[in-house]
Parts: C-alpha cells; sequence; structure tokens
C-alpha cells in the first residue's frame, strides 16, 4: 500500500505571516503569528496586534496605545 501524499500544504496557525508598521517611524517588519503578543480581533478591522517597534522602540511600555508597529495578517 502506497503511503498519503501531501500535495499542498496550508501553515498551522502560529506559523501564520502577519506583517506590520510602526506608527512613529514607519519601519515594516514580517513576524509569525506565534511572536504575536497583543493579538485582538474588532469588527470593523478584523484580527490585529500592537508590538513594540524594535527600531525606535515605540509601544514599548504600553503595547495598547496607537504607537509601536500594527500587524495584521497576511494572506499568502
Amino acid at each position: 500500500m502506497r503511503g498519503m501524499k501531501i500535495t499542498k500544504r496550508n501553515p498551522l496557525p502560529e506559523e501564520r505571516l502577519w506583517r506590520g508598521q510602526c506608527a512613529t517611524c514607519g519601519s515594516q517588519a514580517e513576524a509569525m503569528q506565534r511572536e504575536m503578543t497583543n493579538i485582538t480581533h474588532d469588527q470593523r478591522h478584523g484580527s490585529f496586534s500592537w508590538e513594540a517597534c524594535p527600531v525606535c522602540r515605540a509601544g514599548e511600555v504600553n503595547a495598547w496605545t496607537s504607537s509601536g508597529m500594527c500587524f495584521y495578517p497576511h494572506e499568502r
């Protein structure tokens, strides 16, 4: 008997790619969902996460402000 062959593999939820941009310095970044620490959901905007910017450090003290990087899931 032949084994099952995977022809297309969807990423696991923790492997989902997110893209973000810093509201303060404009730097852009990509990260895996497992790296997001403040994921939330809003009816108008869907899932997003505010994270501290590793470049200018905006949002480091309080990630729930409009400073720092706002990440959204990236659809491949």
